[in-house]
């Protein structure tokens, strides 16, 4: 069979995010689009009209604190029709997590997921970060290290 549903999207320019605050990933650059599915103005990827089914979703994000300035902790959280959905099981809604316990932090930290998930057609997937530092500074998502992918399973 053929996957008529694929998409690719990344960041543009560096996104500052703000000390212990969920906020959407601006994935505002498409690169492949097939389908028409992924809407670079609203930053999201919608299930287009008779495409239902199971999906594989995978998004990449890497935090990057300032050269004087170092982070604990930093996750991914994914959104479907505009609430957080629990993937990994236990109750748990994050779904990409790194935690560093050294009292010093450190600069970049990688999340990364991929994830099988069952989508009616116009449910729509949303990809939100979240940085902690010990000194509460901002982070960046970093664009030349940040993308956000998915395509329709052949079933």
């Amino acid at each position: 069979g053929t996957s008529d549903v694929i998409f690719t999207a990344t960041i543009n320019a560096n996104q500052s995010l703000t000390h212990e605050v969920m906020t959407k990933i601006n994935f505002d650059t498409e690169v492949v689009d097939v389908g028409s599915c992924y809407d670079t103005s609203n930053k999201r990827f919608t299930v287009p009209s008779g495409k239902g089914g199971y999906y594989n979703i995978g998004a990449k994000v890497v935090f990057e604190a300032s050269a004087s300035s170092k982070q604990n902790l930093g996750w991914l959280q994914v959104y479907k029709n505009g609430s957080s959905i629990s993937l990994a099981g236990g109750g748990s809604n994050q779904f990409a997590h790194y935690q560093n316990n050294e009292s010093n932090g450190t600069r970049n930290i990688v999340t990364q997921t991929t994830f099988i998930v069952n989508l009616s057609a116009s449910d729509y997937i949303e990809i939100y970060g979240q940085q902690a530092h010990a000194d509460s500074s901002s982070s960046n998502a970093r664009c030349d290290y940040a993308v956000y992918w998915g395509y329709k399973l052949i079933t």
